[in-house]
This record gives structure tokens, C-alpha cells and sequence, in this order.
């Protein structure tokens, strides 16, 4: 059987799609292919030798992969017969490249020691993650996941006195798999 794997699940690949799949013994070769949406047909976009069992989607039809998009990939292990390929295992697969890095646009503190978080809205995701810790050596953990991509902002409940430091990240689901992008840059605020 024919299994492989998306790196980018734990990688950032924003404008790529990141492959590996298991070797099959038997085969001379691999074959990568994209569905072209308007010819309505896959098409190979690259032949992977024997020994490579790894492949970088980076480009399709001249022009590179755009973030938080959905592609549908195949992969073909082959033998060559009388010069031709034959195939003997596919697998296909709905991909994902990730979304584009938030950019957290303001803290402000609000009225109960509360704080309010504004970010940009990143096109093509399905929602976002809200992190924050209390000291710069501190291990971030998950404040509030927000689904849709059109909520841009949120307000904390009340917090104690001290430093906090915010981040935020988007991420698009493909099969209950959320592929996520990079971190927004933290922003320091304090609660007195």
C-alpha cells in the first residue's frame, strides 16, 4: 500500500506542500501530480527516482502555491515496461499549504484588568489561536480558539497584576487537520 505523510502539519509551509511517502519495493519510480481544476484532470508536475521517497511541492502551472489553499494530490508508484510507465500503487490526498503569519495590530488595556487583542484578518483560514503567558522565561498556553475567519479581535477576562505576553496564530482544517501558520510577533502589555 501506497502511505504518505504532510509535513506541514508541523512545519510552516505557507507557500508549499511538503510530502513523504513509504518506499515500494517493486517500483523503477514515483510520480507527483496536482488536479487542475479547470481541466479537471491531474496533472504530473514531477518524476521522483527510486531512491527518493520525498517531494516539495512549491509551484503549479508557472505560478507558486498561495496560502491557506486546498490542492488535490496524487502520488503514483510506477515500473517500466517496453518503455513505458506503468502504475502499480496511487493514493490521493486534499492538501493544504498554511496561512499567512498574523500580524497583532494592538493590546490595550480595558476597564476590569482586562485586555483587548486586534489582528488582521488572514484570508483563507478557519480561524484562530489566542497564546499568553505571565513571564518571559513562561511556557505560552492556549487563551481561547476562535473559529471563522472574520472575528478579528478579543477581549480577556480579568487579570491579575504583572506582565502578559500575547500571540497569535491562524490555521486552516483539512479532514478535522488543522495545518497552522507562524506566530504573530508577541506583544507585551501590563495589567497595574
Amino acid at each position: 500500500v501506497l502511505t504518505f505523510k504532510l509535513l506541514c502539519i508541523k512545519l510552516f509551509c505557507t507557500k508549499q506542500i511538503k510530502l513523504t511517502w513509504n518506499a515500494i519495493s517493486k517500483a523503477n519510480g514515483y510520480q507527483v501530480s496536482l488536479y487542475n481544476t479547470k481541466t479537471k484532470k491531474y496533472k504530473v508536475i514531477a518524476n521522483i527516482s527510486k531512491g527518493k521517497t520525498s517531494y516539495t511541492i512549491k509551484s503549479f502551472r508557472n505560478k507558486k502555491l498561495s496560502s491557506a489553499t486546498k490542492y488535490r494530490v496524487m502520488v503514483k508508484a510506477y515500473v517500466v515496461q517496453s518503455k513505458k510507465k506503468v502504475t502499480i500503487k496511487s493514493e490521493k490526498i486534499i492538501a493544504s499549504t498554511a496561512p499567512e503569519k498574523v500580524v497583532l495590530r494592538k493590546t490595550t488595556t480595558v476597564a476590569g484588568k482586562r485586555v483587548r487583542l486586534r489582528w488582521n484578518k488572514v484570508k483563507g483560514s478557519n480561524g484562530y489561536q489566542i497564546w499568553v503567558k505571565s513571564s518571559p522565561k513562561g511556557k505560552y498556553i492556549l487563551e481561547k480558539k476562535i473559529n471563522g475567519v472574520n472575528k478579528i479581535s478579543f477581549t480577556t477576562k480579568k487579570l491579575k497584576n504583572g506582565k502578559y505576553f500575547f500571540k497569535i496564530r491562524a490555521y486552516k482544517t483539512i479532514k478535522n487537520v488543522k495545518v497552522y501558520g507562524k506566530y504573530s510577533k508577541p506583544k507585551v502589555i501590563r495589567i497595574k
